[in-house]
């Protein structure tokens, strides 16, 4: 049985089998982490996630502890002789090694220094391809695109930018800031221009401000969720890009559930939100200090 979508953040104790990639069977590799109690947890990484972990943890400047964040996986349960495992799901999870986030800054300092991990000087020969070459042009580093050109800050540090940034930062979800707009909007559509601004109308067609017209428009999230670190607050913005991942749903299919339930207004938010309430995350945001201070959420 798999639970639904979490983030996990441990110390790597151990690393098992790696297994490469064939015409028959998909990249994997299975290794252990630890919480903060000292409780082992099994995890198994597949395809292109199994080969970021890999890079990742070969890319550690020493062989201190390896301390990770795992977005987005989830949890498969114990049955008979297998334990209870993380695994991540097919879009979306994200691995971070980054030991300037604050997460994992504040987990690495509760570490017992004495305390080796049987993973610690343990590296892999680069030479390993974990995937055949019809990959070799969809590999990336998840880690490196979440944290490229961004400042890692806290909430409080964000909101005393003097212009606009793109952070990255650690935030617990607390609840949904009610807005005029709802939880989506209706997007340009007409199938003429590369265009998805706001479009609005009583009937169709619907229009958007650079006067395009649609008669099918496309349905897209616009979540406003108040996050919290500590003693600070601020709003934060959600669209496509990442709840389509956290929900597990695109706006257009939620919508469409909602309709058969007999909702479906802006102003009616799905109960699905409540599950991504009060957990925390590491995002990236681009911080806009228009307004008194927000962020959009890129990942």
């Amino acid at each position: 049985m798999l639970f639904s979508d979490l983030d996990a953040i441990g110390v790597v104790n151990s690393i098992g089998k790696i297994v490469t990639a064939t015409t028959t069977r998909k990249a994997n590799v299975a290794f252990t982490i630890k919480d903060q109690r000292d409780k082992e947890i099994d995890c198994t990484l597949w395809d292109l996630v199994s080969e970021q972990f890999i890079n990742g943890y070969n890319q550690r400047s020493n062989n201190d502890h390896c301390v990770i964040i795992m977005r987005h996986v989830r949890v498969r349960e114990a049955q008979g002789s297998y334990p209870l495992q993380l695994t991540n799901v097919w879009n979306g999870t994200k691995i971070l090694f980054d030991t300037s986030i604050p997460e994992i800054e504040k987990f690495r300092a509760s570490l017992p220094k004495e305390t080796v991990y049987a993973s610690q000087n343990r590296s892999f020969s680069t030479s390993t391809q974990l995937y055949t070459q019809s990959y070799a042009g969809t590999q990336y580093n998840t880690d490196e695109n979440f944290m490229r050109n961004a400042q890692v800050l806290s909430l409080g540090a964000m909101k005393k930018l003097k212009k606009d940034a793109v952070c990255v930062t650690v935030v617990s979800t607390s609840h949904i800031r009610v807005s005029n707009g709802g939880w989506f909007f209706y997007a340009c559509n007409d199938g003429r221009n590369d265009c998805s601004l706001k479009c609005e109308g009583s009937e169709l067609p619907f229009v958007c401000r650079k006067s395009h017209t649609t008669n099918d428009p496309r349905v897209k999230y616009k979540l406003d969720v108040e996050v919290y670190d500590g003693d600070d607050t601020a709003k934060f913005v959600f669209w496509d890009n990442t709840l389509d991942e956290m929900v597990g749903l695109t706006a257009k299919t939620l919508l469409e559930q909602e309709k058969k339930n007999g909702y479906g207004d802006q102003q009616e938010y799905p109960r699905h939100f409540d599950a991504i309430m009060e957990r925390k995350f590491a995002f990236r945001v681009k911080w806009q200090i228009g307004w008194g201070g927000m962020g959009s959420v890129v990942m």
